[in-house]
């Protein structure tokens, strides 16, 4: 099943057994994956541009320079591996966004077929 934005829906089931006090739900970051490149690269462009506010300086140059490698049309498949894998690196050292920003990247990492 996909959405409107071309990304796989997975459905969550929430099983609780005893406990006092539970509260709220964790969602994998990996429950929702793009179904092609393009999808995920348009995803990664909007939460790129929430993370660079959150990020140094010198990490906004890299995160804007792997996009630009990313959105040429003509850029070869280990180029553009290599700009998911700079986005990959600022994205691990980031907060909460950077978790999702990481997980994308990987998994477009995955459908260039590395």
């Amino acid at each position: 099943m996909t959405n409107g934005s071309g990304f796989q829906q997975h459905h969550n089931t929430v099983n609780m057994h005893g406990g006092d006090g539970n509260i709220g739900v964790h969602y994998d970051q990996r429950t929702i994956a793009p179904v092609s490149y393009d999808a995920g690269l348009r995803e990664l462009r909007t939460l790129l541009a929430e993370l660079r506010a959150g990020v140094p300086e010198g990490d906004g140059r890299t995160l804007d320079e792997a996009m630009g490698v990313l959105a040429e049309p003509d850029t070869q498949p280990q180029n553009r591996r290599n700009a998911l894998m700079a986005i990959i690196g600022v994205a691990a050292t980031a907060e909460t966004l950077g978790e999702s920003v990481l997980s994308l990247a990987r998994q477009l990492t995955q459908l260039l077929g590395g």
